[in-house]
This record gives structure tokens, C-alpha cells and sequence, in this order.
């Protein structure tokens, strides 16, 4: 499973601060907790501070950049933040979050795609609704193809997300998801799949027990990558989930990750 860093948001607590102060220490210190707690993929979001996006994104990614040859994503719905994060990758198959099924988020968005040979996160909703439905969600899918292939991009290159609804507004709606989840692997198999996880436990407490369950859940119902917030435990649900997923030929990694102390 691809495992995303969703931690440098500036949404959350004391992030948007650091972004102001140009706290580069405390970014890099972020970088390097999430890569030591296992995550493959860096995200930055700097979304709440629009009038300085652009500036941002330059001095979030250049300075990751510098100190760390890992993949990242860049969070935004601004083409210019995208443009601006992506020029400053230097990895490979960098991601771009996120598109829609919106035509114009699409015609704005699949040129950077292509250009930079992207991949990316793909809401199943577009400019008129949020998908509710298994249905509604399949639709969006199928509703992106033809640009998709205009802008000669792979679907496998692309990380569709279902959209997680927080259990608490809904009691069914983890169960929803994992439907939709389960029916796009078997309907639209090329495609990949991805979910925002800590969604589901908003507004609730003891918010990690739910999202590393749900997790758990959402892996047995095919799904490929995912948005965490990461912490010291996430390093070994990943490699008890991966052992279970039966990818750990006789539990050799398992086994090693347990000799090293990496289980807890």
C-alpha cells in the first residue's frame, strides 16, 4: 500500500506558523518523522493561506528537496501552486491532489499530468455533486476517461478516491465506502484507489483507534494508497497489514522488522 504523508497541512495546529516563520528546521524535523514512521510519499498543503500559495509550495518543496530525495504530492487546487510544486520535484512520477470529474478542474489539471508525467488523486465527484452512491461514484470514474486519454495518461497512473465520509455524520458511512472501494476494483480494475483515512474518525474521540480499524477494513476491500497522518505505531500496522495482505513471502519481513524492534 502506498503510504502518503498527510501531516504538512496547513490546516492543522501550528502548521500555518511554521509555513510564516519559514521554519525550516521544523519542516525538514516533519519530513523525517513521517519517513521514519513509513511514509513513501511527502504531501504539502499550504490551501489555507491562499495569497501566498504560490510562495509557499516554492519554499516547502525546494527545501524538502534539498535534504531529501523522496516523493512528494502537492495538495492544491491551484493550477499555479501545482505548476510551481511540480517544476521543483525531482523524483520521479511526482503526485498532483487532486482532480475531479469537473471538466474544467480536468482541462486545467491533465496538462501538468501529462506534462510532468504525474500521478495523481482523483475525486469521484464533479462540479455539480458529491458522490452518495456506489453508482454515483463509478460514473465520475468513467466521466474522466476520455480526458484522460486525451492527455495520453495511463489509468493505472491514477488514484482514484471514493471520498470518505466521517462515521460520525453517518453511521453507514464507512460501510458506503468500502463498498464503493471493493466495486471499483472489481468494475474499473485498472484504476487505483485512495481514501483521505483520518476522515472517517472526525469529530469523534479517541480518533486513532477508529482510522487504523477502518484502515484494516478498507485494505481487505482492495484499496491501494492512502492519506494518514502518521505516528510511532503506523510503521508496523503497514507491515502487519501487508503481511496479511499475503505480499511477505513466509513473513521474512515481518519476521526481520520484528527482530529489529520495529513492532512495538
Amino acid at each position: 500500500m502506498l503510504v502518503i504523508s498527510g501531516s504538512i497541512n496547513s490546516s492543522r495546529p501550528g502548521i500555518d506558523e511554521m509555513i510564516a516563520q519559514r521554519d525550516k528546521e521544523a519542516l525538514l524535523r516533519m519530513v523525517r518523522e513521517a519517513l521514519d514512521y513509513g511514509a513513501e510519499v511527502i504531501s504539502v498543503n499550504c490551501g489555507t493561506r491562499i495569497d501566498s500559495e504560490v510562495d509557499d509550495i516554492e519554499w516547502m518543496v525546494s527545501s524538502i528537496m534539498a535534504e531529501f530525495e523522496v516523493p512528494m504530492c502537492i495538495d492544491s487546487p491551484s493550477v499555479d501552486a501545482q505548476e510551481m510544486g511540480l517544476s521543483l520535484i525531482k523524483t520521479p512520477n511526482p503526485l498532483i491532489d487532486s482532480i475531479s470529474a469537473d471538466p474544467a478542474v480536468m482541462e486545467a489539471m491533465l496538462p501538468l499530468a501529462e506534462r510532468y508525467e504525474a500521478r495523481m488523486i482523483a475525486l469521484t465527484m464533479d462540479e455539480r455533486s458529491m458522490p452518495r452512491t456506489v453508482e454515483d461514484r463509478i460514473r465520475m470514474i468513467q466521466k474522466m476517461k476520455d480526458p484522460l486519454r486525451a492527455h495520453n495518461i495511463p489509468f493505472d497512473r491514477v488514484y482514484v478516491d471514493p471520498l470518505v465520509f466521517p462515521v460520525a455524520t453517518g453511521e453507514k458511512n464507512g460501510l458506503n465506502t468500502l463498498d464503493a472501494i471493493w466495486h471499483i476494483k472489481q468494475e474499473e480494475p485498472e484504476f487505483k484507489v485512495c481514501i483521505g483515512l483520518d476522515n472517517i474518525s472526525h469529530g469523534l474521540p479517541a480518533r486513532e483507534l477508529l482510522s487504523n480499524t477502518y484502515l484494516a477494513m478498507a485494505a481487505s476491500a482492495g484499496l491501494d494508497a492512502t492519506f494518514i497522518v502518521l505516528n510511532e505505531q503506523s510503521k508496523a500496522l503497514f507491515i502487519a497489514l501487508d503481511t496479511l495482505k499475503g505480499n511477505d513471502k513466509y513473513c521474512m519481513n515481518y519476521l526481520k522488522s520484528y527482530r529489529k524492534g520495529l513492532l512495538g
